[in-house]
């Protein structure tokens, strides 16, 4: 119960922007890494405070008391309580510090000591240095303090998969999560695959008077797995995501196709995955905007946001993407300049 037994549940995971920069300073300076997973992590924390349970129904203690009449105290922090995630944090961040690591302002899932830098995301864990001995050292500590298993090198991390290929270039790849996404919308050896994930003709509205979308999978859930898949390696498809997640409130039939559009085009492409070719090159930020790339003059008067203009950016450093991002403008722009300027802005 809120404010009886748990107050606060956030509890933060690491930014892809990190996890994409920590991979590009491994690749591109042949640092050593490690990757590492705590067992069962949150019954390593200690319950935050007392909370009871049903004893489990069959079960009988010695003197023969059961769950009529009694219930079980927890004593560690586990599965299924609402602030579970945030103790366990918790709980790691305490056992960090104490191990002499220092918490990024930047990114509260990044922690660093001299020579090694760490990356976490609930219970994944990425280290990385450029003294092997240093690193070694690192994994050994860990164990002591929490109960882990070594994966060794990175080859995945949160369902990506990476690759190093010969010319030095390495490549971010998630065709199981692809794979998983066609088979949720039906697709099969007969479907027709398609070259881009958009029409550059269309324009998705939302189309309050067309027919109601209507399919056996869920429009949202789809949105969550396309704007997951986008924002971890596929940034090709982040304009027809963005579109197809403005209506996820109400969907209609268009928007319907236009998800369908975009699975047939990850069928054509479920194999590739974003290679990336580190160079000298230093931070580098690619910046445009539309002005009112939306409007429709018929259908203005009842959706406001055709006014709005869209803002691409694109943030790399040593020629490989780090983040990017394709969404409407906060406010109204008056002219292509003003346009322009407020994607600067942001």
């Amino acid at each position: 119960m809120y404010g009886v037994n748990y107050w606060e549940t956030f509890a933060p995971v690491v930014k892809w922007t990190t996890i994409r920069l920590l991979i590009t300073l491994i690749m591109t300076h042949e640092w050593k890494s490690r990757q590492l997973d705590f067992i069962l992590a949150y019954p390593q924390a200690d319950a935050e405070r007392d909370i009871y349970m049903r004893m489990p129904k069959g079960f009988k203690l010695k003197d023969g008391r059961d769950h009529h009449s009694h219930v079980l105290k927890l004593i560690k922090n586990i599965y299924g309580l609402k602030q579970a995630g945030r103790v366990w944090n918790q709980h790691l961040h305490k056992g960090l510090i104490e191990l002499g690591y220092r918490q990024s302002k930047i990114d509260p899932c990044l922690y660093y000591q001299d020579r090694l830098i760490m990356i976490i995301y609930t219970d994944d864990c990425i280290m990385a240095s450029k003294n092997p001995g240093k690193l070694e050292n690192a994994v050994i500590e860990m164990s002591k303090k929490f109960e882990i298993t070594d994966e060794g090198k990175i080859d995945e991390y949160l369902g990506v998969k990476v690759q190093r290929n010969e010319d030095g270039s390495f490549e971010l790849s998630q065709q199981l999560l692809i794979e998983q996404i066609l088979t949720t919308l039906g697709f099969n050896g007969h479907t027709k695959p398609k070259t881009t994930p958009a029409l550059s003709s269309k324009i998705l509205q939302r189309d309050e008077d067309g027919p109601d979308h209507e399919t056996v999978w869920d429009y949202r859930r789809i949105i969550g797995q396309l704007n997951f898949l986008e924002k971890s390696s596929r940034p090709d498809i982040a304009y027809a995501v963005h579109q197809c997640a403005r209506f996820a409130a109400n969907p209609m039939t268009c928007h319907k196709h236009a998800i369908l559009r975009i699975g047939r085009y990850l069928m054509n492409t479920k194999h590739m995955g974003m290679t990336m070719r580190p160079n000298n090159n230093p931070l580098e930020l690619w910046c445009d905007a539309d002005f009112c790339g939306n409007w429709d003059q018929l259908t203005a008067g009842s959706d406001r946001s055709m006014s709005k203009s869209r803002t691409g950016i694109i943030i790399t450093y040593a020629g490989c993407p780090l983040t990017w991002s394709s969404r409407m403008q906060t406010e109204t722009a008056l002219s292509t300049t003003e346009a322009k300027f407020i994607a600067h802005s942001d």
